[in-house]
C-alpha cells in the first residue's frame, strides 16, 4: 500500500456589501448590510503543488464569498411593515430547526454502522446479528422520521404570520430606509466640512 501524502490549506475571505430591497408588500425601500465570512480549501498531493494549492483555497474562498455576496441575503423584514421577502422566507426556512434535520442524519449513518455489524457478525450468533439489524432498522425509520418532520416544519412555517410590530422592531437592528442611506452617502461623499 502506497503512503498518500498531502498538504491541505485553507484560506478564509471575508466582505459586506449593502443590500438595496424593496418591500414587495407595502413598496417601501430600505437597505441593509450583509458581511459574509468563508472559507476555501486546497489540497497539494505528496507535496508536489503547495504554491497552487494554496492558490486554488484563495480563489475558491474569494470565489464563494462574490458568490455569497450577490445572492444571498439577510432576514431583515421592512422598516415600515415588517413584510419579510419571499427570498427572506425562503432563508428562514431553509435555516429553521437544522439540529432536527442533522440528528436524522445522525440516525442515518447509525444504521448504517449496525448494519455493517450486522454484515460482519453473519458468521457468528444470530441473535446478535438480529440485535444489530433491528438496531439498523429503527434507526433507519427514526432518521428518516427526523428528517421529513423537519422538512414537514420548515414548509409549514410562515414568518409573516408573527405580529407586524414584532417583525418591524427586527427590521429596527441593521437597515435604514433608503432615504437616509443616500443622505448618509452624500454626507460622507462631501467630506469633513471646512470651518
Amino acid at each position: 500500500m502506497i503512503p498518500v501524502i498531502q498538504k491541505n490549506y485553507t484560506c478564509t475571505a471575508s466582505g459586506e456589501v449593502f443590500k438595496f430591497v424593496e418591500c414587495e408588500n407595502c413598496r417601501f425601500k430600505y437597505v441593509y448590510r450583509m458581511k459574509r465570512t468563508v472559507r476555501g480549501e486546497g489540497t497539494s498531493f505528496y507535496l508536489l503543488d503547495n504554491a497552487g494549492a494554496e492558490n486554488r483555497a484563495r480563489s475558491r474562498a474569494e470565489s464563494e464569498l462574490h458568490n455569497q455576496l450577490i445572492h444571498d441575503c439577510d432576514p431583515i423584514p421592512c422598516l415600515k411593515c415588517g413584510w419579510y421577502q419571499a427570498n427572506m422566507q425562503a432563508k428562514i426556512r431553509s435555516e429553521y430547526r437544522l439540529w432536527i434535520f442533522w440528528t436524522g442524519i445522525g440516525f442515518l449513518i447509525a444504521m448504517v454502522a449496525f448494519a455493517l455489524m450486522a454484515y460482519t457478525e453473519s458468521y457468528g450468533q444470530k441473535k446478535l446479528i438480529t440485535e444489530f439489524f433491528s438496531a439498523s432498522v429503527a434507526c433507519g425509520f427514526v432518521g428518516i422520521a427526523a428528517i421529513l418532520l423537519r422538512k414537514l416544519q420548515a414548509f409549514r412555517l410562515h414568518p409573516n404570520s408573527t405580529p407586524a410590530k414584532d417583525r418591524i422592531v427586527i427590521g429596527k437592528w441593521n437597515p435604514q430606509s433608503l432615504d437616509d442611506f443616500e443622505n448618509a452617502q452624500k454626507i460622507a461623499a462631501s467630506g469633513p466640512e471646512q470651518n
